[in-house]
C-alpha cells in the first residue's frame, strides 16, 4: 500500500501536464523551464525520450486564436529560458518565420516590446528580418517607429553568437541593404519613419548604415530633409545634411525644403539650410508674397516649376501692355435727341426754329410738341397732368396730341387735315 500510493498522484499529473501543454502559455513564470511530465522511474529506460518528444509535438503545434505560436508567446511572456529551449529545436527552419493573424513573427513582436537580446538571438538562429506584418512594416520599420535604438542596432549588425559559423560578408551587406531600402505600404523607408518621428539618433544609426539620405517617398516625392522640414526638426535636419543629403531637392511639384521652411513657423531652418547651399531667391520678400517676376531667380526659386524659369513676357506671345498715361480716352457717342414723332400715320414733324434746333435741352419733364405751322400749341386746361410720361391706347378713344383727356376739337381738327385738306392749311 505504501509502494501504490506515490503512484496515485503520478498518474493524476499526466493530465495536468497535457493541460498546460494547450493553454496558451499563460502561466509561465520567472523560474526555470521544469519538465512537463514527471520523470520516469527507470533512469535508464528510453521511456523518458518518447515523453520529451511527445512534449515538443505538443509545444510545436500549438497556436492561440489569434494565431500566436508557442514562438510568439515566449516573446510576448518574455521568458528567455523557454524561448532558448524552442529555438534549439527550430533553428534555421520556418517555424521562425511563422505569423500571427496580425502578420507578425515573433522578431516583430521582440521588436516592439523593446527586447534586444530576444532580438540578436532571433536573427542568430536564422528569423528572416524582411518579412512583413499586416502594415507592411519590417521589424527594423517597427524599430524606427517605437523608438528603439538597440534593436535596430541588432538587426543591422552582425550576429555576435560564438557558436553559429562565420558568415559571408556579401551576404551580410546584401540583408542589411534589403532592410534599408525596404518600404511598407505608404512606401516609406525605415529612415523615412525615423524623420517623421524625429529621432536624430535613429536617423545617425541609419545614416552610418548606408541608408539613402535623399530617397523620395512615392506620393509626392519629397525626401527626408523635406519631411524634417515638414516635422520642424532642425537637429533632424542637421543629421541629414552632415550625412550627406542635398539642400535642395525638389519633390514632384517643384518643391525645396527651402521654399516649404520658409512658409513654416520654426525661423532656425532656413538659416540652417542656407548654410549648407540652399539657394535663396534675390528678393524674398517678393517671393514670398508671390510677385516675383517669371524670368528672375527668385521666381524660379519660389513658382518652384521643374521645368525652369519661364521666359520673359513677351517672348511668351502675351501682349503688350500700353501704359496708362499714353491710352486714348475711350468715350462712346450720345446718340442724338430726336423730337416726339407724331401720332398721325402719315404726318412728320416739321422744322422747329433755328434757335432751339441746336440748344441742350434743359432738365425737366420734355417739351410739348408743335404743330405743322411751327407755332408752339400750349397744352390744354384738361390734360395730362403727368407731362412726359406715356399714356396708354384705349381702343375707342380719340388719340389727341395729349393722350387720353386732351383737346378732342384739336383732334378732330388734325384728323380732318389728315384725312381731306392740305397739309398745313386749315379746314
Amino acid at each position: 500500500m505504501a509502494a501504490a500510493a506515490p503512484a496515485a498522484p503520478g498518474e493524476a499529473k499526466r493530465p495536468e501536464g497535457d493541460e498546460w501543454c494547450d493553454s496558451g502559455l499563460g502561466s509561465l513564470g520567472e523560474g526555470p523551464l521544469g519538465p512537463p511530465l514527471p520523470a520516469s522511474p527507470a533512469a535508464e529506460s528510453p521511456e523518458p525520450l518518447a515523453d520529451s518528444a511527445a512534449w515538443l509535438r505538443h509545444v510545436l503545434s500549438f497556436v492561440t486564436d489569434e494565431g500566436d505560436t508557442a514562438l510568439h508567446l515566449a516573446v510576448i511572456h518574455e521568458h528567455l529560458e523557454f524561448l532558448e529551449s524552442i529555438l534549439r529545436h527550430t533553428e534555421r527552419s520556418p517555424y521562425l518565420d511563422l505569423q500571427n493573424d496580425l502578420g507578425q513573427t515573433a522578431l516583430h513582436i521582440a521588436v516592439v516590446l523593446g527586447l534586444a537580446g530576444a532580438v540578436r538571438r532571433l536573427r542568430a538562429a536564422g528569423a528572416a528580418v524582411a518579412v512583413r506584418e499586416r502594415g507592411g512594416h519590417t521589424p527594423l520599420h517597427l524599430a524606427c517607429r517605437e523608438g528603439h535604438p538597440a534593436c535596430a542596432r541588432a538587426l543591422l549588425g552582425t550576429p555576435t553568437d560564438p557558436r553559429d559559423p562565420p558568415r559571408d560578408p556579401r551576404k551580410e551587406e546584401e540583408e542589411r541593404r534589403a532592410q534599408l531600402d525596404s518600404v511598407n505600404y505608404d512606401g516609406y523607408t525605415p529612415l523615412h519613419v525615423a524623420v517623421l518621428r524625429r529621432d536624430p539618433e535613429l536617423v545617425q544609426l541609419l545614416l552610418r548604415a548606408g541608408a539613402d539620405p535623399d530617397r523620395p517617398e512615392p506620393s509626392c516625392g519629397r525626401s527626408p530633409l523635406h519631411l524634417a522640414v515638414e516635422a520642424q526638426s532642425p537637429e533632424v535636419a542637421e543629421c541629414l545634411l552632415r550625412g550627406g543629403a542635398r539642400p535642395d531637392p525638389r519633390t514632384f511639384s517643384g518643391f525645396t525644403p527651402l521654399y516649404s521652411a520658409r512658409r513654416r513657423p520654426d525661423p532656425r531652418l532656413p538659416p540652417l539650410l542656407r548654410r549648407f547651399g540652399a539657394r535663396d531667391p534675390p528678393s524674398s520678400d517678393s517671393s514670398d508674397s508671390g510677385d516675383s517676376g517669371g524670368d528672375s531667380e527668385g521666381g524660379a526659386e519660389d513658382s518652384e516649376v521643374s521645368a525652369g524659369p519661364l521666359p520673359p513676357r513677351a517672348e511668351r506671345g502675351a501682349p503688350a501692355t500700353v501704359p496708362r498715361a499714353s491710352r486714348p480716352p475711350q468715350t462712346l457717342p450720345r446718340p442724338p435727341r430726336l423730337p416726339p414723332k407724331s401720332l398721325s400715320p402719315t404726318r412728320t414733324s416739321t422744322t422747329t426754329s433755328s434757335s432751339t434746333a441746336g440748344a441742350a435741352r434743359p432738365e425737366g419733364p420734355p417739351e410739348p410738341p408743335r404743330m405743322d405751322s411751327g407755332v408752339p400749341q400750349s397744352p390744354p386746361a384738361g390734360g395730362n397732368p403727368r407731362r412726359g410720361a406715356p399714356t396708354p391706347k384705349i381702343p375707342g378713344e380719340p388719340q389727341g396730341l395729349w393722350g387720353v383727356g386732351g383737346n378732342k376739337a384739336e383732334a378732330a381738327k388734325d384728323m380732318a387735315v389728315t384725312m381731306g385738306g392740305h397739309r398745313g392749311t386749315p379746314v
